[in-house]
């Protein structure tokens, strides 16, 4: 079948890091989905359409933040699994620099005005992210190593 059993355990966590990279995908969609939908409904029983940019901007540095994650935790896990210490300290760094520039940007377009109401949107969306991560990941600690 697979040749040696050494090969064999290589399949097999190979296999169950793609399946646990997938469901993080999933999972981060459908949170990310869940909180946008959330947002949706507050705006509509509300009438707080001055912030449907901000849910829109937030949902998709969402997306963007956990898909990537997902497809570079299997990649590093695959190929190197000695090293996702330094993976989770390097996807902290981009995950906060990368919502510093996002707030930039938002700002630089929509004015000072704006950026209260973002701000509060934007730290829901960013909070769900870094709780998921947490979560998923303490769950799945030992995933990659070879026993």
């Amino acid at each position: 079948m697979c040749g040696s059993l050494i090969k064999c355990d290589k399949l097999m966590i190979d296999k169950n890091i793609d399946h646990l990279s997938w469901n993080y995908r999933k999972q981060g969609i459908g949170l990310v989905g869940a909180l946008f939908l959330m947002g949706l409904l507050l705006i509509n029983l509300l009438h707080l359409e001055n912030i449907l940019t901000a849910f829109i901007t937030s949902t998709v540095y969402g997306l963007i933040i956990e898909f990537a994650d997902g497809l570079v935790w299997g990649k590093v896990a695959r190929k190197a699994a000695d090293n996702l210490t330094n993976f989770f300290m390097g996807v902290s760094i981009v995950r906060i620099l990368s919502a510093l520039l996002m707030i930039l940007i938002y700002y630089m377009i929509a004015g000072r005005a704006a950026m209260f109401n973002f701000l509060v949107v934007f730290a829901c969306f960013y909070l769900a992210i870094i709780l998921h991560h947490t979560l998923f990941f303490r769950k799945h600690a030992d995933v990659g190593s070879v026993n």
